[in-house]
């Protein structure tokens, strides 16, 4: 699109007020640098005659403004009555195959309101636009805006996605017995009191050697630890938190959670060093 836009204003004569109201808003469009086109301008009769005069106004422009009403609807649908409305009907057919071509793939055609109660006058082809209802300067602006295409927000550059280790399993196992059941672990309880055990219980005969850690906890999931150790035990220190939750989790990993957890909001810290204590905010 040019730096001053072409506009072209599709009405309908319904009552000398409203061509007034329509050649006012052509003379503003003109005032803020976009280059509109009405049939007022024109000094008598164009040199092609008005059919073709219109023809080139469409062609030429890079919006087209309707304005709807319902005289504008019922001409632009070919409704009006023999003799009457002509340039509405010949507008709309123009409009119409325009946009058939298009696919109804266009913007180029932009429905315009003086009145909210107009929206029901919007022709079936243009329905999927987003239309203006000029009733306030905001309204006008967005218009204005949307003629120059510099409406809208500008998005924020796409960053970095934040990645974590995925969660990890361990695979099933089978008795060597095959007459035994599967044994698989099952959890109850949480922080402290957490207890793991096998269901269904395996057999006394079965000597079973089983170690539970939490070294290799995940990121999310020590977080969730220590939150709700926080949210049981507050204003506690980091040493604390970490001998409740699981001395064999390497420190620095806990310290790094907490500064986590700190920074996303999620936590409350007071104090420095060896004083430093943490709560739920």
């Amino acid at each position: 699109m040019a730096d001053r836009p072409k506009v072209f204003i599709s009405y309908s004569h319904d009552s000398e007020a409203h061509r007034e109201r329509v050649l006012g808003l052509s003379q503003r469009l003109r005032q803020d640098g976009i280059v509109a086109e009405i049939d007022c301008y024109v000094g008598g009769s164009p040199l092609d005659g008005w059919p073709r005069w219109m023809l080139n106004q469409i062609d030429n422009a890079d919006r087209v403004l309707l304005c709807c009403t319902e005289t504008y609807y019922r001409r632009f649908r070919g409704h009006e009555s023999p003799g009457a409305g002509k340039g509405g009907d010949w507008e709309g057919a123009i409009i119409t195959q325009e946009i058939y071509d298009a696919r109804s793939h266009t913007k180029r055609f932009v429905p315009v309101l003086f009145h909210p109660d107009d929206a029901k006058f919007i022709p079936e082809p243009v329905r999927g636009q987003t239309f203006h209802c000029l009733d306030s300067e905001a309204a006008y602006q967005k218009l204005y805006d949307a003629l120059l295409d510099q409406a809208g927000v500008e998005p924020h550059p796409i960053g970095e996605p934040k990645r974590r280790e995925r969660d990890t399993a361990y695979p099933l196992r089978f008795g060597d017995n095959p007459g035994h059941a599967n044994y698989l672990t099952q959890r109850a309880g949480g922080t402290q009191a957490t207890r793991y055990f096998f269901d269904p219980p395996p057999p006394r005969s079965l000597d079973l050697a089983v170690e539970c850690t939490l070294k290799r906890i995940g990121p999310h999931r020590l977080a969730a630890l220590i939150v709700e150790d926080v949210y049981r035990h507050p204003d506690t220190r980091i040493g604390d938190i970490h001998q409740r939750i699981g001395p064999e989790i390497p420190r620095s990993r806990v310290c790094r959670a907490l500064e986590q957890l700190v920074k996303e909001g999620k936590l409350s810290r007071e104090g420095a060093r060896r004083g430093t204590r943490y709560r739920l905010p």
